[in-house]
């Protein structure tokens, strides 16, 4: 009960605030266009409800949304003093930290899902057909890349003492992911191997390429854009990236589980 009061009341807060609804009706638009704009192709004929723009608009939207609304979840209630009133009531700091998670996912799986429902309709008011069941797997990968963003954004909220540090720590993870995370192994490549060895990169390189989560993300929703005719190594299949994904989503909030309540107030 104690958790499921903390989450409501975190949920409840965000839901008030202006910015929500200005995510909501980011995601609408957006996505809205993106359905719609989607539903013909170049020579004019209807085509299929791709996920191509929709992938990289939730790859970009997700992290930004659930920065803005969740870097303050745990951080801000420190900076205002909240927390502490908080925590006068018979609520662990435990409570607080996975209540803060679950209210700001559902603030924020709230203005995604809103966006995923707006492609959809608006691509069969245009084209007169619904999506394949592509979208489907497509709704679940993003919800999955929703998790995983959001646990980032809540985590570094916890590990640190303000909201700018958050938004720091949170925005700097994402990036290290983005540019940082492939860099070591060409390194080791470039200096060890010789030339004519370096490409194509040797196998653990390609699976090390595969274990951050936004190449996760990424490849497995490109799967359901192309899917190659030769057989994939596991390491590329759908359910190896969306495991992933899943694991990368559990290791923040496991780091703020474990040391928010050793953390001095």
């Amino acid at each position: 009960m104690s958790l499921r009061t903390v989450a409501r009341k975190y949920a409840v807060d965000t839901h008030r605030t202006k910015a929500a609804w200005a995510v909501t009706a980011l995601f609408v638009v957006v996505f809205g266009f993106l359905g719609w704009s989607g539903a013909y192709s170049y020579d004019g004929t209807v085509q299929p409800l791709r996920s191509g723009g929709l992938q990289m608009a939730a790859a970009v939207l997700i992290p930004l949304a659930t920065l803005a609304l969740g870097h303050g979840a745990v951080a801000g209630s420190r900076e205002s003093g909240s927390l502490r009133v908080l925590l006068a009531f018979p609520h662990s700091r435990r409570d607080v930290v996975a209540g803060a998670f679950l209210g700001r996912f559902g603030a924020v799986s709230v203005a995604v899902g809103a966006g995923l429902l707006a492609a959809p309709l608006a691509y069969t008011v245009r084209a007169g057909q619904l999506p394949g069941t592509d979208y489907l797997v497509f709704v679940g990968f993003v919800l999955l890349w929703t998790v995983f963003t959001t646990s980032l954004a809540v985590g570094a909220s916890a590990l640190v003492s303000t909201g700018r540090r958050a938004i720091a720590g949170g925005l700097g993870t994402y990036l290290a992911f983005m540019f940082g995370w492939d860099w070591l192994p060409r390194q080791i490549v470039r200096r060890t191997y010789p030339r004519d060895q370096q490409y194509p990169p040797p196998e653990w390189v390609q699976i090390w390429n595969k274990l951050d989560p936004i190449s996760g993300y990424v490849d497995a929703t490109s799967l359901l854009l192309y899917r190659p005719d030769e057989p994939l190594a596991v390491y590329e299949s759908m359910p190896f990236l969306a495991a992933v994904v899943a694991v990368w989503a559990v290791v923040p909030m496991a780091l703020a589980l474990w040391r928010f309540p050793k953390t001095d107030l």
